[in-house]
């Protein structure tokens, strides 16, 4: 009975502060922030829709396209993305078209939100995320079960388009929710509770590059904030997984398939470089890939399975400059912050994402995609925080 009571006052506490937090924000961004988080957990033609819809209310407001284009080199690589489109119509790369418009709103709706973000905002997106991220994968165990009698190396996807983008969205929640229990003491029984069933969800859709991507992540996001043991433990434990592995292919079949799928990969990697000699400058768009597969015969697939392969074919030597000189832009906001100190568990939190997506990039590309990359743009909106509290490990 006592029990029961403490849970309705546990209850009754947590809407209160949900209540006071809405009255602090201003409604349009509080949901406008939410149902784009909560949207990358549905169907990615639901997602699709609340991007434009989301990208159409901020361009209407003067004041917020002015916020967007103060963006360090921000009119620079929006130009670029409507050369690229018309490359990409030029080339009949429709795909290509249909992509830059879909990284135009992505990048429309995260750099307005992070113009206004606050940290009980952003901690909420996250929660919100790792929230998600549960239904997603509860999605994907039935899934499995549901085929596993007709087709027992079936791979859920989930709601997303394959196991792989899949598999990107867990290393992302794995680390935000690492982050998360880092700082909310309270919290950490929920967050355990996401990155265990998370971690089911990975094993389900047996994606390798997310895997070692994850790894990564965690280590750097662990080693940096000191944690040492835990780094340690979490690697031992990998570590007698591949073993089991190895002596138990069972536990993990697609370890048996790693030959045939890097020779695919090598063919893949071969005609992008090829691809890329033939339209060195400018590229040919987004998803260049599935035409240049065609012409020269090559492994058939959306990407170039490589990021810096992937980028180079796209958008060729000026496209990567562009890319470049804007990345370059955001990486020394965040050093500045490193070096004062300043905004700590934050600027960790993107620099371990940033490290995934990059050691992703090796074996796949899973970053060019709305949902994977409005996940990770989401979490890069905590980097514009001004009203930070004073303990700065935040």
């Amino acid at each position: 009975m006592f029990q029961r009571r403490r849970r309705l006052v546990d209850i009754q506490d947590l809407i209160a502060k949900i209540r006071c937090f809405v009255s602090e924000q201003s409604n349009a961004v509080f949901y406008l922030a939410l149902i784009l988080t909560a949207s990358i957990f549905l169907p990615y033609v639901i997602t699709a829709g609340v991007l434009i819809l989301s990208c159409i209310y901020i361009l209407l407001h003067k004041k917020q396209r002015r916020t967007i284009l103060k963006v360090p080199y921000g009119r620079v690589l929006i130009g670029f993305f409507g050369i690229s489109a018309l490359l990409s119509a030029y080339y009949g790369n429709h795909l290509g078209i249909a992509c830059c418009f879909g990284i135009f709103t992505i990048y429309v709706c995260a750099f307005y939100l992070r113009s206004v973000m606050t940290y009980s905002l952003f901690y909420l997106m996250m929660d919100t995320a790792c929230a998600g991220s549960v239904l997603a994968a509860l999605f994907a165990i039935y899934q499995k079960l549901s085929q596993y009698s007709t087709m027992p190396t079936y791979r859920p996807e989930s709601f997303f388009l394959n196991p792989n983008y899949y598999g990107a969205i867990i290393e992302f929640i794995v680390i935000i929710a690492i982050y998360r229990a880092d700082i909310n003491l309270p919290g950490r029984p929920f967050y355990a509770t996401v990155i265990g069933i998370n971690l089911i969800g990975l094993y389900l859709c047996a994606s390798m590059s997310a895997w070692t991507a994850m790894t990564a992540g965690v280590l750097v996001f662990l080693l940096l904030k000191k944690k040492y043991k835990i780094a340690a433990i979490y690697l031992t434990i990998l570590i007698l997984f591949i073993l089991a592995c190895n002596f138990i292919p069972s536990l993990f079949p697609r370890f048996n398939s790693i030959d045939d799928t890097t020779s695919n990969r090598m063919d893949v990697w071969w005609g992008a470089f090829h691809g890329f000699l033939d339209t060195p400058m400018l590229g040919r768009g987004p998803m260049a890939y599935t035409i240049v597969s065609k012409e020269l015969g090559t492994y058939s697939t959306y990407h170039c399975h490589n990021l810096f392969l992937d980028m180079m074919l796209n958008y060729g030597i000026i496209g990567c400059g562009v890319f470049l000189t804007f990345m370059i832009a955001q990486v020394k906001q965040l050093w500045k912050r490193l070096k004062r100190k300043a905004y700590k568990g934050i600027t960790l939190l993107t620099v371990s994402l940033t490290i995934a997506v990059l050691i992703h990039g090796i074996t796949d590309v899973t970053i060019f995609w709305i949902q994977t990359g409005l996940l990770f743009m989401l979490a890069y909106t905590g980097t514009g925080i001004r009203n930070w509290p004073e303990d700065s490990t935040t």
